[in-house]
């Protein structure tokens, strides 16, 4: 009997301890963010770029916007950029994500090889986030905080 009681209470807090880490668990959800682009190599930074933030379903895959962007002085316009199906983790409180050799799209979904992302790697945490990539030989920087739409 006593070995019954004793099972029975350490079932019971493997549960709560379980359940209580769930209850910390972030995950991702389709999100908008406004911040700084960053284009290191040549030196150009854009102000109050929006960035949407998209998770596919029964992936573990997400697409990133970037709106109305320019990455250097001499573009004549901005444009929408999406990098599509970058990989993402959740752990605890934080979203990692990354992606090696993307092809990104722009506007109306036009590929543009020229400007394969690699070396992608971020975080979303605290209605914060921070990656850095490569746009073709291009790295690049975002910074930026959630916003509600």
């Amino acid at each position: 009997m006593k070995k019954l009681v004793f099972g029975l209470m350490i079932a019971l807090t493997v549960f709560a301890a379980c359940s209580k880490e769930d209850d910390n668990k972030v995950t991702l959800e389709a999100s908008s963010y406004v911040g700084t682009v960053t284009v290191v190599e040549p030196p150009f930074t854009a102000s109050d770029i929006k960035v949407s933030v998209t998770p596919i379903e029964g992936t573990t895959t997400m697409d990133i916007k970037m709106f109305q962007v320019k990455f250097n002085e001499r573009m004549p316009v901005t444009i929408d950029f999406t990098i599509p199906k970058a990989s993402y983790t959740v752990s605890r409180d934080v979203v990692n994500f990354s992606g090696e050799n993307i092809i990104p799209t722009m506007g109306a979904g036009y590929e543009k090889p020229e400007y394969t992302v690699t070396e992608l790697k971020g975080t979303i945490k605290d209605g914060k986030i921070d990656f850095s990539l490569k746009f073709g030989s291009f790295p690049t920087k975002y910074t930026g905080t959630v916003i509600s739409e």
